[in-house]
């Protein structure tokens, strides 16, 4: 059965003091998150180590609701798997923090996030990019051999709710624990037949979601108060929280249904002692909807609680450098494990210079850093897979852009120059494809056609004629 996942930050290119990561996959609704140092170099890059070797089937990751990152890039084990987009969060007003919810089938021990250039607004003013929470939903490996036997796999699109994100931010942690709790007698009772006690923990768990959240609006308040050293007004959130908690407990009669469904699970009784928030020092941000400056926004195919906005991803591990296409719910899990190391993939790709990183400026925006970084590596071999992504990405675009047009004549005069004859021989079939198969597909017209072949005629001339290009 699909679960959250154990998992710490092995390693980050950075961090700002009191932001370093540690708690960010403690899920609740004032937890801090990671910030990077201020103005850092990109790309910033996060590495998630899991508690073993486990089947990820779902990433989720939450953004600052202003330092946020343009686009963030997902390897394991040295594969890149595809990149995702984030929005600029202007129309929201920096308000609302976005969730992304990639859905994987793979079997790994650690994941890897490199995080590109932040959104620029004017709350940003250091130029950094932050996550506040990180979740990772997937199952034991041995439960997934059972599934494999059985031919039944759980699509992504049925994640269990109360182990998603957007539930855990939104709910007091101790009222979250009772609700899990709840929600696993409740599946029992049906195994079970049981079917009186199934409808009333189903009627506590629904009523439970209202109180969590109420909590939650307590406790914002009370550190609302805090932070403005209104400690009168704190010590009096603080007393109608536990007052709201108690007469909530004592109308659900919740010992009595814990009782029940404890003797059912033959289970230790769950303590109802709430769970307190331990050194939080953050400056609040508004995250739930019971707080007043929070304004809900709709969003499609999700369940999500209406603070935040959260987008579906589906993966495709075999399309290295195309962007995570939106997931279709009708339809069933397409995601298949990441293919094997190529031999290319036994070299670690170098950092890129800042002349580099400049110059390749189009090409970055394009196809990616991944590809660019392919493409001015020290192995060839690396090269040739660059070139190999942008024949893949070009086959999927159905016309062309300026700034498509100038990243291919940078690309083209740059790797024409190559010494190796399999990357310029590669290099010579991309160009043919992009004048002949491809000038139709992406409308290129004959202006942009002998512009290209005008910047590139020159540079290939000159190899043919080099005396070190081995052609034979």
């Amino acid at each position: 059965m699909s679960r959250k996942l154990p998992f710490s930050v092995l390693a980050r290119s950075g961090w700002e003091d009191g932001y370093s990561g540690s708690d960010i996959s403690v899920h609740t609704p004032l937890m801090k998150g990671w910030r990077s140092q201020r103005f850092c170099t990109y790309p910033q890059e996060l590495v998630l180590q899991l508690g073993g070797l486990f089947h990820v089937q779902q990433l989720q990751l939450l953004s600052h609701e202003y330092l946020i990152t343009g686009q963030i890039e997902l390897l394991v084990g040295g594969r890149r798997l595809g990149h995702i987009s984030l929005s600029s969060n202007e129309k929201s007003s920096f308000r609302q923090r976005e969730l992304k919810s990639i859905h994987l089938d793979i079997i790994c021990s650690e994941i890897k996030l490199l995080l590109h250039h932040n959104h620029i607004n004017q709350l940003n003013l250091f130029n950094q990019v932050g996550l506040v929470a990180i979740n990772i939903i997937g199952d034991d490996l041995t439960n997934t051999r059972e599934e494999d036997n059985n031919h039944s796999h759980m699509r992504s699109d049925q994640v269990p709710k109360f182990i998603d994100l957007s539930f855990a931010i939104n709910q007091d942690p101790s009222v979250a624990a009772l609700i899990l709790r709840l929600e696993q007698s409740k599946q029992n009772a049906v195994q079970r037949e049981r079917y009186k006690l199934a409808k009333q923990l189903k009627e506590c768990i629904e009523e439970l979601q209202q109180v969590g959240q109420e909590l939650t609006s307590y406790e914002v308040q009370k550190r609302e108060a805090v932070l403005h050293e209104d400690y009168d007004l704190a010590e009096e959130k603080r007393s109608q929280g536990e007052v709201y908690r108690q007469q909530s407990f004592k109308r659900l009669n919740l010992s009595a249904l814990l009782i029940e469904s404890d003797k059912m699970d033959d289970n230790p009784p769950l303590t109802l002692h709430p769970v307190r928030l331990q050194d939080i020092h953050e400056e609040l941000q508004p995250v739930r909807t019971h707080h007043k400056e929070v304004q809900p926004i709709k969003t499609h195919d999700t369940t999500a609680l209406p603070n935040i906005s959260t987008h579906e991803i589906c993966y495709h591990a075999n399309q290295d450098d195309r962007p995570l296409p939106a997931l279709n719910k009708s339809s069933s899990r397409t995601a298949t494990p990441p293919r094997t190391a190529t031999s290319s993939s036994l070299h670690e790709l170098e950092a890129l210079s800042k002349k580099a990183t400049q110059e390749a400026v189009p090409v970055t925006k394009v196809f990616g850093m991944h590809t660019v970084q392919l493409l001015y590596s020290k192995h060839f071999q690396h090269r040739s897979e660059g070139l190999d992504n942008i024949s893949s990405e070009l086959q999927l675009q159905t016309s062309s852009t300026p700034l498509l047009l100038q990243a291919i004549t940078l690309v083209l005069r740059k790797l024409l120059r190559d010494k190796v004859y399999q990357v310029f021989s590669r290099c010579v079939d991309l160009l043919l494809e992009v004048c002949c198969t491809l000038a139709e597909k992406l409308k290129l017209s004959k202006h942009d056609l002998s512009l290209l072949v005008e910047k590139v005629h020159t540079v290939t001339i000159s190899k043919v004629q080099h005396k070190t290009c081995h052609l034979l």
